[in-house]
């Protein structure tokens, strides 16, 4: 395998979509609600080549090793519904409560993909047998991205309470 030169470069294009609404279901209590969906292009590819490309998997292939059956693909079911209130008991309306919910991607929470975006660096050579040039000498090691990636959410929630003094003073303490 010819030495690669240990960089990569990436074009990464991002596509965020995202409607709300909201409901005013008393004259006390507001209802959000929205969806909101994420995904990238070329987040897996480097040099302009596809995870296809990488040797690791090359050599998978050739010696008919079925611990991986593809190559990781930008994520295309990253929807994330959202969720808030506000209720306002009383009269007064001085005091607010507030709480919600969503679900977040992230597809910059990677970790560990530096060496199969590096491997990519150089077009594969050929790789139908081992010890073909394109495949991992005897004794290397390769790295490769799992073909069932799915971009990384967390979910988040949050509550809180807010009272008006007067115009000018406001407390509010939130978790």
């Amino acid at each position: 395998m010819p030495a690669r030169n240990g960089g990569f470069s990436q074009n990464v294009q991002r596509l965020g979509l995202y409607a709300e609404d909201s409901w005013r279901a008393t004259s006390h209590l507001t209802i959000n609600y929205g969806l909101r969906y994420d995904t990238t292009f070329g987040l897996l590819t480097a040099s302009g080549r596809s995870q296809a490309e990488n040797p690791a998997y090359l050599t998978l292939k050739a010696l008919g090793i079925p611990l991986i059956n593809g190559v990781a693909h930008d994520y295309r079911k990253a929807f994330g519904p959202r969720l808030g209130i506000a209720y306002s008991p009383g009269k007064s309306g001085n005091t607010v409560i507030r709480a919600g919910f969503g679900l977040y991607y992230n597809d910059l929470a990677q970790n560990g993909w530096v060496a199969a975006l590096q491997a990519v660096n150089a077009p594969p050579g050929v790789c139908v047998n081992p010890g073909d040039p394109g495949c991992i000498p005897g004794g290397a090691s390769g790295a490769i991205i799992d073909p069932h990636y799915k971009t990384p959410y967390a979910l988040h929630a949050t509550a809180g309470v807010q009272h008006a003094f007067n115009a000018r003073w406001t407390a509010e303490r939130g978790l």
